[in-house]
């Protein structure tokens, strides 16, 4: 769609940096991130299962696999909301995961 709208108007798409807005709920396993996003969630007056399906969820592996997934689609950069900001750990693992993705 963006590559046929650039050809309509003339534009390279090479020139323009591609990237998503998206959620994370990340812990030291699956369970710890289903977990922290049911936490926000309730915490919020939100069902955990309606916001689920607009989040990563995982624990450090399954969040580079699909980190990766996105990042195979040409995506230059990704930015993630992440609702449980309170917990240093999770801002950290947060961290450690995803920068050696996307440099």
């Amino acid at each position: 769609m963006l590559t046929a709208h650039c050809e309509a108007i003339g534009r390279d798409p090479a020139d323009i940096t591609k990237t998503r807005l998206g959620s994370l709920a990340i812990g030291r396993d699956r369970a710890a991130a289903e977990s922290a996003l049911a936490d926000y969630a309730r915490g919020r007056g939100v069902d955990p299962a309606h916001v689920a399906p607009m989040y990563l969820v995982g624990g450090p592996r399954e969040v580079v696999d699909q980190v990766g997934a996105l990042l195979e689609t040409g995506l230059d950069g990704l930015i993630f909301n992440m609702g449980h900001t309170h917990d240093p750990d999770a801002i950290r693992l947060a961290g450690e995961t995803l920068a050696p993705l996307l440099r």
